[in-house]
């Protein structure tokens, strides 16, 4: 298995994340996990010294940039119209999926299982949305973020949520983000089912060329949103709790 890896070319993270899961089955039935053998730790050895290689050959890795405020505003004035059946369908998707990856400072993980009733529009204005499981909660215990329902530059975050729900006739246990098929009447969202991740990235890549972005990813959202944040002046530790950072990863 480790070889088979090895020669399929993935990195150093997913070997050990292999022998893991290996160890924790083997826990499991009550029995010692082959991994821990002298022969098999040699070969992990050197398939991690091969994917290392391999990496240190490619180059440089390319780094990805953060979304800026202006770019998501550019977003928002290239892709929102009255009525929303103006918009293609997937174009509307992407829209409210950046808005939320990005106010919310998220990962692309944490709000693609999102159902309809996860979202509750408050009193104040300001909307409340319901995580269910995200990296840091894997228990899935579930929290809250919340979205301003401050109007700015004539833009105002629940307005287009409501647009974006209603122009999909989503109900209350439909997923936010669905998949979509071809119908008679063109376009279908498939309301129990989510958009997968290559779908979005393809989108995503769409939407770049479209717009004349560079270098932008879909966690690209969350890394802008941080670093816009941090050149406000909020607090480290906000930042943190914010996108839901455990390490000092939040640092870069």
């Amino acid at each position: 298995l480790l070889i088979r890896l090895e020669k399929e070319g993935v990195g150093e993270n997913m070997v050990k994340q292999v022998m893991a899961v290996i160890g924790l089955v083997f826990e499991c039935m009550g029995r010692d996990s082959p991994s821990k053998s002298d022969l098999v730790s040699k070969v992990r050895k050197t398939c991690v010294k091969r994917c290392n290689q391999r990496k240190e050959a490619a180059g440089p890795k390319r780094v990805r940039e953060g979304l800026t405020l202006e770019q998501v505003m550019l977003m928002v004035r290239d892709m929102y119209r009255v009525p929303a059946s103006k918009v293609e369908p997937a174009r509307r998707r992407f829209l409210v999926m950046q808005l939320l990856l990005f106010f919310g400072v998220k990962r692309f993980s944490d709000i693609i299982g999102l159902k309809v009733k996860d979202i509750s529009f408050r009193e104040d204005g300001s909307v409340e949305v319901f995580m269910r499981k995200s990296k840091t909660d894997q228990m899935a215990r579930g929290a809250s973020f919340f979205l301003s329902g401050r109007r700015k530059g004539g833009v105002c975050l629940p307005e287009i949520l409501k647009w974006y729900i209603r122009g999909f006739d989503l109900k209350s246990e439909d997923v936010v983000f669905p998949r979509f098929r071809n119908g008679g009447k063109g376009v279908v969202p498939i309301k129990g089912v989510a958009v997968s991740y290559k779908a979005a990235a393809d989108q995503l890549k769409l939407e770049v060329k479209r717009l004349g972005l560079t270098n932008i990813s879909l966690h690209s959202g969350r890394i802008g949103a941080a670093t816009a944040g941090a050149k406000a002046g909020m607090a480290r530790e906000q930042l943190k709790a914010c996108g839901g950072w455990r390490s000092d990863a939040v640092d870069g």
